[in-house]
């Protein structure tokens, strides 16, 4: 994503939390095999 926008992966990270805060997009962890999950961030309310 950070590639695609032309910004820091640490920018795209911080306004993806904020979507989420704000409900505009949900958060969750995808695991995989080892070490630490991914997030990940879909469009929609996690109000439901």
């Amino acid at each position: 994503m950070a590639v695609v926008v032309g910004a820091s992966r640490v920018t795209v990270r911080r306004y993806l939390e904020h979507l989420a805060d704000i409900d505009q997009v949900v958060r969750r962890p995808r695991y995989g095999g080892g070490g630490r999950p991914e997030v990940e961030y879909r469009w929609g309310s996690s109000r439901g």
